[in-house]
């Protein structure tokens, strides 16, 4: 699993519940970072904060949808609070959940379940790379 996230304390406890959940978790701070990584690696799954320093999160998705090796790779964006009409419009750019900051990590691990990335006993139903 890719995770993409520029705040330390966020990254830290994403990638501590889903190495607990027994995903490889390769992390990255910023955008550029993400799209290079996808160019050597296919994560299985993306976990993606649209506020980045570098690039907006939105390029960062288009890019990742774009290229064959991350395009069915599933992308859970998490970014703070904004409106419907935002959130309809990471859809359509491809992202397969959209969950605010606050709300997580339980709000991701249910969306990953929902997902049917992770089987019910804890373990990655999909194979995790890193």
């Amino acid at each position: 699993m890719l995770l993409v996230e520029d705040s330390p304390a966020i990254a830290e406890l994403h990638e501590r519940t889903l190495r607990q959940t027994g995903w490889d978790v390769a992390r990255v701070n910023l955008g550029r970072e993400a799209i290079r990584l996808v160019h050597e690696w296919a994560p299985d799954m993306v976990v993606l904060d649209l506020d980045l320093p570098d690039v907006d999160g939105r390029t960062v998705l288009q890019a990742l949808k774009a290229d064959l090796r991350s395009a069915q790779a599933p992308v859970v964006v998490v970014t703070t609070a904004f409106m419907d009409v935002q959130r309809e419009e990471i859809r359509r750019l491809g992202a397969a959940a959209v969950l605010e900051k606050a709300s997580t990590p339980p709000a991701l691990l249910a969306e990953i379940l929902r997902l049917n990335l992770i089987s019910p006993g804890g373990g990655n139903a999909a194979s995790s790379s890193d």
